[in-house]
């Protein structure tokens, strides 16, 4: 996730989406666009794991955007639950301050 992380937060810093309502993702944004872009572009063209990981990122991006586009809740919770599992629990999985 690593390659794909810089590429997240750079897409959904310019996908002109309302990210400035949100501090966190503002901040991680804002970082992201305040770094030399080379460094950026290498960490994406010279990872040879960056192009797969991309891909599976945009793969799950478009699995939500239908899951939210054909209303099926039921399915959406299914994805925040494996999100749950995925991630660690409690406190350790929310942002701290910096």
């Amino acid at each position: 996730m690593r390659a794909s992380t810089p590429a997240a937060i750079l897409a959904a810093g310019t996908s002109g989406s309302t990210i400035g309502r949100d501090e966190g993702l503002a901040r991680l944004a804002a970082n992201a666009v305040d770094q030399n872009p080379d460094v950026y572009f290498e960490i994406q063209a010279d990872n040879p794991h960056s192009l797969g990981a991309l891909e599976r990122l945009r793969d799950a991006v478009e699995h939500v955007v239908g899951v939210v586009r054909t209303h099926r809740r039921e399915r959406f919770a299914e994805l925040i639950d494996e999100g749950r599992r995925k991630l660690p629990a409690g406190e350790d999985r929310r942002m701290a301050d910096p």
